[in-house]
């Protein structure tokens, strides 16, 4: 049986996005390994009590090669669970128009190369085609370089601040005083 073009690369997408879930897949499979239970008959010294913390919860290195490694894995690390889903979307669409576009302009290239045509506007038009899909898909691996570098910012920042307090001892507010004008409200609970 003889597939169609557009049959192949619906194929193609499909292999894609099913190796890319199971890549997904094994890399979380791989980080609930690497916490679960450790050896009962382990007997751990006792920790020097100090006044001073010197280590943090969560360590920014572990987020961010979790965010290099897959975008999302680093807010998932940090308990950012909301956002996990925001970048692992923005990296699978992105892979998926990639993929998508690197496809097309391999078929617009070869089309392009094999033109013996005289017509000039013809020649023109798939000169045309195949630099709109070059250069979307070398935009969309800018973006992807792009989602990369946000996640691996925040899971970072996410780390850092991951025991900062934000209880309601200490607030500030704004207000408009009766005249209209901006007031500056300062609250400390002991």
């Amino acid at each position: 049986m003889h597939l169609s073009k557009s049959d192949e690369n619906i194929i193609n997408n499909l292999n894609l996005l099913k190796h890319s879930f199971a890549v997904i897949a094994f890399i979380f499979f791989l980080q609930t390994v690497a916490y679960s239970q450790s050896d009962s008959l382990y007997i751990t010294p006792p920790k020097k009590t100090s006044f001073v913390k010197d280590t943090l919860a969560k360590s920014p290195t572990g987020a961010v090669l979790r965010s290099l490694a897959l975008p999302g894995w680093g807010q998932y690390y940090v308990e950012s669970y909301w956002k996990a889903p925001i970048f692992v979307a923005g990296w699978g669409t992105l892979i998926f128009f990639i993929y998508d576009n690197n496809s097309k302009y391999q078929d617009a290239a070869t089309e392009y190369a094999n033109y013996t045509g005289t017509d000039d506007a013809e020649y023109n038009f798939l000169y045309r085609k195949r630099e709109y899909f070059r250069d979307y898909r070398d935009l969309n691996i800018f973006y992807l370089a792009g989602v990369y570098i946000i996640s691996a910012v925040d899971a970072y920042v996410g780390a850092q601040l991951f025991e900062f307090s934000v209880d309601d001892n200490l607030s500030m507010n704004t207000k408009l005083n009766q005249f209209g004008l901006p007031e500056i409200g300062v609250k400390i609970k002991f």
